[in-house]
């Protein structure tokens, strides 16, 4: 056998398969990170981590809004 063999398949059949690979790909994780979110999601209610969260984007918004009312120039 040789080191190398030439490919026999047209190379529009080739571009073609590897885009519908990455289509399904692309597919894939997407439902994948979905289900993984709701899992997660599912976990954070279930333990009551919800509030603090809630809580600690709520401080982080005040004092965005604090700095920016502080400092006008960055505001354009």
């Amino acid at each position: 056998m040789e080191k190398y063999e030439k490919v026999e398949k047209p190379l529009k059949d080739i571009l073609l398969n590897n885009f519908v690979g990455g289509i399904f790909w692309t597919i894939g994780v997407t439902i994948g990170f979905a289900l993984i979110i709701v899992f997660l999601s599912f976990i954070a209610k279930k333990i009551d981590i919800i509030p603090v969260i809630g809580d600690f984007a709520s401080q982080v918004t005040s004092r965005v809004l604090q700095n920016l009312q502080s400092s006008p120039q960055l505001v354009k």
